[in-house]
């Protein structure tokens, strides 16, 4: 008899330890199951931020990179209505020289839309700008800017001042 005694106590032994290593088996699945999941949303949160940001990153060329911050500056404003429109359409035809500037106008003003403020368009395309354009044509740059932001008003604020001392100094213009 206690033989039998001694065999049920190992047996129901093994068996609690058993239960016991299943349990511990079972949570650490489940933990491994929320490590990745929280990696997986790491991952598309990563890669949701490239395709957000990709427009922007495929401007290669100086004067789409200028027509996209016209319209960005146009957008911080708030007033981004006829006036400012013409403005950036008048930029691109009078000092840009372009006849049909209707593809890069449209191309432009899309890929603005994913831009979240104009110092990140001047920190991204300033280097586009030093190296593809001449000294007289960033202050050109500079001058398209402020008459689009000067678009439908009488003069200046101070965060519009703020943001053309901001582009001269990544044009490399003298800032006073």
């Amino acid at each position: 008899m206690h033989i039998l005694g001694l065999i049920i106590a190992v047996l129901a032994g093994a068996g609690f330890w058993w239960w016991r290593m299943k349990a511990a088996g079972e949570a650490a699945n489940d933990a491994a199951d929320v490590a990745g999941r929280i990696w997986g949303k790491y991952k598309r949160r990563k890669f949701l931020n490239k395709v957000e940001d990709s427009p922007l990153a495929v401007v290669d060329d100086p004067a789409t990179a200028a027509v996209v911050l016209m319209y960005v500056v146009a957008a911080e404003d708030h007033t981004t209505g006829p006036a400012k429109e013409d403005a950036v359409r008048n930029e691109v035809v009078s000092t840009m020289r372009m006849d049909d500037p209707t593809e890069l106008l449209t191309f432009s003003k899309w890929t603005a839309s994913h831009a979240t403020d104009s110092k990140s368009i001047m920190m991204r395309y300033g280097k586009i700008w030093n190296e593809k354009l001449s000294t007289a044509e960033r202050s050109d740059l500079l001058g398209m800017a402020e008459r689009v932001m000067l678009a439908g008003q009488s003069a200046l604020a101070a965060d519009q001042r703020a943001r053309l001392d901001f582009l001269k100094q990544r044009l490399g213009l003298l800032v006073k």
